[in-house]
C-alpha cells in the first residue's frame, strides 16, 4: 500500500515519500506486485465512531479498546471519522474479489514522484476500487466473534 492512484499528479503520501529509491527498486524488481493506492482507493476505507459503536461496542474487551483507540489515537487527537488504512492489505489477502484492479505496464517514477506511464514494461496490478462495505462487514464480524 502506498502512493496514490494513477489519477493523481504526485505520490507524496506517507509510505511512498519516505524512500522513493526503495519504491523504484521494488517497481524495477519484476516481483509479482499489487499496488493499493492511498488517495482515491484506500482512502475510501473511512469509518466512524458511530459505526464502530453500532457493530462492536461491548462485544468484547478488544472491541471496546479499539473503539476507544479509534476515537482518540493519542497522536491525531479526537476524531469521529477516520480511515483505517492498513486493513486494505489484509482485506486484499483475505478476498481479492472485494477489489477491482487492472494489470498495467509498471510505470517509471519521475523525480517529482509522479508516475510515467509506459507500455513496454513488466506488468503489475493496480487496485482502483475497494468494496468498503464488504471489507468492514467482514472485519466487524470477525472482531465481534
Amino acid at each position: 500500500m502506498g502512493g496514490h492512484s494513477l489519477l493523481q499528479n504526485n505520490n507524496l503520501e506517507y509510505n511512498f515519500k519516505q524512500d522513493i529509491e526503495a519504491v523504484r527498486t521494488v517497481f524495477s524488481s519484476k516481483v509479482k506486485l499489487t499496488i493499493i493506492p492511498c488517495k482515491n482507493v484506500a482512502s475510501n476505507l473511512k469509518t466512524s465512531i458511530y459505526e464502530l459503536n453500532h457493530y462492536l461496542k461491548d462485544k468484547n474487551e478488544l472491541c471496546n479498546y479499539l473503539i476507544k483507540r479509534f476515537y482518540d489515537d493519542g497522536y491525531h487527537g479526537k476524531q469521529e471519522r477516520r480511515v483505517i488504512w492498513d486493513i486494505a492489505v489484509i482485506a486484499y489477502m483475505i478476498n481479492k474479489e472485494w477489489f477491482t484492479y487492472e494489470d498495467i505496464s509498471c510505470p517509471n517514477i519521475n523525480e517529482d514522484t509522479s508516475y510515467e506511464m509506459i507500455t513496454n514494461n513488466h506488468k503489475i496490478s493496480m487496485v482502483n476500487y475497494i468494496d468498503v462495505d464488504k471489507v468492514y462487514s467482514d472485519l466487524f464480524k470477525k472482531l465481534g466473534e
